[in-house]
């Protein structure tokens, strides 16, 4: 099991567009919805940022997904719509230890 972090700096005055944006498409957030378990905005510190977690099986199971998604017509135009919202982006794969709790 591996989770992947992504985090977002959403220009700012961008975010609510941002997030009607990634709402757009339900084909698409119908791949990965079973994939997200949380999705986060943050409050303090870095402001204007988004967060997703996503938990897969592992690193080819992750990669098996976001080829579907990068397999559907309308994917390279709503991700290139995306870089109109998006300042910096980052990702991590995490790999969880025996402390970890479950996450659903």
């Amino acid at each position: 099991m591996i989770y992947e972090l992504r985090t977002y700096d959403i220009f700012p005055t961008r975010l609510p567009e941002y997030l009607e944006h990634i709402q757009s498409d339900p084909e698409i957030g119908a791949i990965l919805a079973p994939y997200l378990k949380a999705f986060f905005q943050t409050e303090f510190g870095p402001l204007n940022q988004v967060i997703h977690l996503y938990r897969y099986d592992s690193v080819e199971h992750r990669r098996e997904v976001r080829g579907r998604l990068a397999a559907l017509p309308q994917f390279p135009a709503f991700s290139i719509r995306l870089r109109d919202f998006i300042q910096k982006q980052e990702n991590k794969l995490l790999q969880p230890t025996a402390l970890c709790p479950p996450i659903a």
